[in-house]
């Protein structure tokens, strides 16, 4: 345990000194990491938990928890806060926006760190062979996890797949095609590398833990992009496997979908800081009314249009009713995640991929190629997870209509998970009907140009060929 605490801090501290911003590293590390840190499989396998551990990391700041700002984004979210809050308000600044900055920063050190990994690895000889495939394609996992982020927040980003800041120092942005394609080829090449058992953290043994994403997680990531990319053929495909692979199910419980190891996830992360409690669980939940601490509440919109026999209404959607006013208020909030007590026993993971996102991914590419009703088909699938929620079939049963009906079991399953209701206004076209309304209920306004976050100014400053700017801002 000391010999992996002391590589971890020690990849850290090589990478994170290095790498203040990809446009910022002094100087090549490669040589320092393989003498250090690519002589041994554990040091190796060390040094790419630490990607995890910083991923975790990523999800756990306000500033950069995705599914804290896309949901403020979309149509999810009621902010109290004392500030101004430019994300809620669809009025994002290039100057100022702490979001735009803080993300784009910390998602490209982890690419800067899995570029570390993959060079280091294919360097070094001392490495063995099966934990250098699986290392790799654990990088190559990560790396496409957080460029998928990169490209649906701010379009078109800089593609860097090397460690040596003077190739990396002046990167122009690449089209979202081109990050897409990367994008592909590294999960399609992880699904090659990975096992389909989830391992510990010394990749000896099988673990119950979900925390290393194995080719099961990768399958996952896959049959979304491609489901974004409109692929439906390939994202059914996808989606089919781990549907039928017989290694997840959905929860009869709803209160048990998100604990942790549970057997509708596919790829999680430990919570870090503040005792390890969720990021969800400390920033949704409400106990008293909202506050500098916790400005957030779910929307009216998005509650009073859940069925009233939904029982995701019921398990996920918590209610704080402040009893001072006259009449009293009622403050609505997410409870997912429902631990937050700082001496209870760590039960809850934060879920990234799970199982029902995949019969939905599936119903919408089978909507898409012309499978609509009877076995086998998108409204099938619409029916595995209403029947979950204790509804009856949809009544859908044209293409329009089958549509519609998937838009809305997203929203109501996945709602405040990982800004998928963000990313799916814009990926659908829907973003543009939705909006106006929504943000004028924020006290904002709608500009289709708001669809994509600015680039940080400060980045522009430093390599101009990220210009132009997206148009906006």
């Amino acid at each position: 345990m000391k010999t992996k605490l002391k590589i971890i801090i020690l990849f850290t501290a090589l990478v994170y000194s290095s790498c203040k911003k990809f446009v910022e590293i002094e100087g090549p590390i490669n040589k320092v990491n393989e003498t250090q840190v690519f002589t041994r499989n554990d040091l190796a396998i060390s040094a790419m938990t630490s990607i995890y551990y910083s991923i975790s990391v990523l999800n756990s700041q306000r500033a950069t928890f995705v599914g804290l700002f896309g949901g403020l984004s979309a149509d999810e979210f009621q902010s109290f806060g004392v500030e101004p809050d430019d994300q809620y308000s669809n009025s994002l600044n290039a100057n100022s926006s702490l979001v735009p900055f803080a993300y784009w920063t910390a998602a490209y050190e982890n690419i800067f760190r899995a570029n570390v990994m993959l060079e280091g690895l294919e360097a070094s000889p001392m490495i063995s062979d099966k934990i250098r495939s699986q290392l790799i394609g654990e990088a190559k996992f990560a790396r496409a996890f957080q460029y998928f982020y990169l490209v649906n927040l701010y379009g078109a980003v800089p593609l860097v797949q090397s460690s040596d800041y003077k190739k990396t120092v002046s990167l122009p942005r690449s089209a979202p095609e081109e990050v897409y394609a990367s994008i592909i080829g590294d999960l399609t090449q992880a699904r090659e590398l990975l096992g389909k058992d989830y391992l510990n953290n010394e990749l000896q043994l099988t673990s119950q833990s979900k925390l290393r994403p194995n080719y099961w997680a990768a399958t996952a990531l896959l049959a979304r992009v491609y489901l974004y990319r409109k692929d439906w053929t390939k994202a059914e495909q996808l989606s089919t496997e781990i549907i039928g692979s017989g290694k997840f199910s959905l929860k009869d419980n709803l209160d048990e979908v998100f604990l942790k190891n549970s057997t509708e996830t596919i790829w999680e992360l430990e919570p870090v800081g503040q005792r390890a409690k969720t990021v969800e669980a400390k920033t949704f939940l409400l106990t008293t009314p909202p506050n500098f601490e916790k400005p957030y509440a779910l929307s009216p919109s998005l509650v009073s249009s859940f069925d009233q026999v939904d029982e995701r209404r019921t398990h996920w959607i918590g209610t704080f009713t402040d009893t001072d006013p006259n009449p009293a208020i009622d403050y609505h909030f997410a409870r997912k995640y429902k631990l937050e007590d700082p001496d209870a026993e760590i039960m809850e993971f934060s879920v990234v991929l799970r199982l029902a996102e995949q019969y939905l991914i599936r119903a919408e590419a089978r909507a898409q190629l012309g499978k609509l009703t009877g076995t086998g088909s998108s409204q099938a699938d619409i029916n595995a997870v209403r029947t979950r929620a204790g509804l009856t079939g949809t009544p859908a049963e044209d293409l329009a209509e089958m549509l519609l009906a998937i838009e809305n079991e997203r929203k109501f399953e996945l709602f405040t998970e990982w800004g998928d209701r963000w990313l799916d206004l814009k990926r659908t076209g829907r973003v543009d009907a939705i909006m106006p309304s929504a943000a004028i209920a924020k006290g904002g306004s709608w500009e289709q140009t708001d669809k994509l976050f600015p680039i940080p100014f400060s980045e522009i400053n430093r390599n101009p060929n990220l210009k132009p700017q997206n148009p906006g801002y």
